[in-house]
């Protein structure tokens, strides 16, 4: 593909370039190169299952294009990904269900939902597909309830137990951290798949030692009202090209050790 240089940021080595037909297209600064605004480049197009873009190869273009890049995709259903995706999920839930059986004092079972890893769901191409992006790493029979869990590893930020009188709220207790891109996927995912938000949970896992857990209900419920009159604060995303992050209370998830 081809297009030019909008943006670059030498000290976070990143930039941007606009295409005809594109959102603006994230990159990575090399050592040694150069990245003129303006500059008409070629590039790969890199498109990974999350539907993030970004350039590789760049190339600049001082007699105008010579060549047009490829358009590459990851293919997050190749086989050994998906082994290694059913792999890391049974062992989460594994983890999670030795955590609420001790907390408990009975046998409790976390099911993978690794049927999901094999639909063939390409959402740069099949828009109408996006809200699978949603669906539940396992479920959980819990007595007479049966709960679909989203595992996430633990993110955890101290900021909000004393915040900082302007971004930061003051909850008088730590938060985890949730892409608001995650929760609008989990949101279109159990409307879509007519799941009532009480029985759809988001599980934080903190390696073996603990994990947190909260509904979709709960936490629509913290959204709208806040927290003890508090609205829920927003933090950067882990890259410039994500959406904030919600911080979510702890005190709010019922944690299992």
């Amino acid at each position: 593909m081809e297009g030019t240089i909008k943006y670059v940021n030498p000290e976070q080595k990143y930039g941007y370039i606009k295409a005809e037909g594109e959102h603006d297209i994230s990159f990575k600064m090399k050592e040694g190169r150069e990245y003129p605004l303006n500059a008409h480049v070629t590039f790969d197009l890199i498109v990974l299952e999350n539907s993030r873009r970004y350039a590789d190869n760049i190339v600049l273009q001082e007699h105008g294009p010579k060549k047009h890049g490829k358009l590459k995709i990851s293919n997050p259903y190749a086989p050994s990904k998906i082994d290694n995706q059913i792999a890391e999920n049974k062992e989460s839930c594994a983890i999670i269900s030795e955590l609420i059986s001790k907390s408990r004092g009975t046998k409790e079972t976390v099911f993978p939902f690794n049927d999901y890893a094999y639909l063939p769901t390409y959402y740069h191409h099949r828009p109408e597909n996006q809200w699978l992006i949603g669906k539940p790493s396992g479920y959980w029979i819990n007595g007479n309830s049966l709960l679909y869990l989203k595992i996430k590893k633990q993110i955890r930020y101290q900021g909000t137990t004393q915040g900082n009188g302007t971004m930061v709220p003051k909850y008088g207790c730590d938060s985890l951290l949730l892409g608001k891109h995650v929760y609008k996927n989990i949101c279109a995912f159990t409307k879509n798949a007519g799941i009532r938000p009480e029985f759809y949970h988001i599980a934080y896992l903190d390696g073996e030692n603990s994990v947190a857990i909260i509904s979709l209900a709960q936490l629509n419920t913290l959204l709208e009202k806040g927290y003890n009159g508090i609205a829920i604060g927003e933090y950067p995303g882990k890259r410039p090209d994500l959406p904030n992050r919600y911080m979510i209370p702890v005190t709010c998830f019922k944690e299992y050790r």
